[in-house]
């Protein structure tokens, strides 16, 4: 499809489809901050122009200038990446500085951040790192009446909720993340895979309790049912907690070979989601 470049007064620089929808690329925050406002939210979210632009009533904004990632701060604890960067892009650059976000399911690696923060997704198999929004430090955001918002970058638990953290499962309609701060850690270049069968759902459930409670906190694991077992797969960073999972798992041990593959694929590209959330039941428990 052939866009034409027009000069808008109401929009300012922006392209043509032929069907009189408009793309507009914003210059900057306040750009965007006023665009919003002026248009009330009534505007559509995009990165480079959308496949179907539909009639001539809708307005685009191209985020992609939004699409940076970069620098890491406060001493390696944090990146600075805009809403428009996909999470595959954001972990490719911390890999290059030794650091990482994480595991990240394989269905959220090529989609950008203002996308997972409309929505609000949190789940990830990873009771080390936790879920994907924990690592969130800071929101900017442009606002649907104008103007622009920012947290600070600290956890959310030094300092509660903000107005920023509103856009957070807002499906856009409290504003529009331009940019956020991610928690980085340091990547361990040491694995360790281990698979454990339970005859059944309760005591799966209830070693992987104990194990959490205990300390043992793998960078990925995921439990499945297999005939009449239950299987817990698991990888992990180095060798923190990996003594007190052997000892507190209890079951048959399967050895590395079964966690293995889908091991190296959370390490590169990530498993999809897991079985239950055995965080949040320790959390509700205790």
């Amino acid at each position: 499809m052939i866009w034409q470049a027009v000069d808008d007064p109401a929009l300012g620089r922006c392209r043509r489809a032929p069907s009189g929808a408009r793309l507009v690329e914003p210059l900057d925050g306040e750009g965007l901050a006023q665009l919003l406002g002026e248009r009330r939210g009534a505007v559509r979210l995009t990165v480079g122009p959308p496949a179907d632009p539909g009639g001539a009533d809708a307005v685009w904004i191209d985020l992609a200038p939004f699409a940076g990632v970069g620098p890491v701060a406060d001493g390696g604890l944090a990146v600075r990446a805009g809403a428009a960067a996909t999470w595959g892009a954001v972990e490719a650059a911390l890999a290059q500085e030794g650091l990482t976000l994480g595991p990240i399911p394989a269905w959220l690696r090529d989609e950008p951040l203002f996308e997972t923060l409309a929505r609000g997704d949190r789940r990830r198999p990873s009771p080390r790192y936790g879920d994907v929004l924990d690592g969130l430090l800071a929101v900017q955001a442009a606002l649907p009446g104008g103007g622009l918002t920012r947290s600070a970058v600290t956890p959310r638990r030094a300092t509660g909720p903000d107005l920023a953290r509103g856009v957070i499962g807002a499906r856009h309609r409290a504003g529009v993340p331009l940019a956020v701060h991610l928690q980085a850690w340091p990547k361990t270049q040491g694995r360790a895979f281990r698979g454990v069968a339970f005859p059944g759902w309760a005591p799966a459930l209830a070693a992987g309790v104990s194990a959490l409670r205990a300390g043992a906190r793998p960078t990925w694991w995921r439990f499945a049912a297999e005939g009449e077992r239950v299987v817990c797969l698991a990888g992990f960073e180095g060798t923190a907690g990996l003594s007190r999972f052997d000892a507190l798992m209890g079951g048959q041990a399967l050895g590395a070979g079964p966690a293995h593959a889908p091991g190296e694929a959370v390490f590169g590209p990530a498993v999809e989601a897991a079985a239950p959330d055995l965080v949040s039941l320790v959390e509700r428990q205790d």
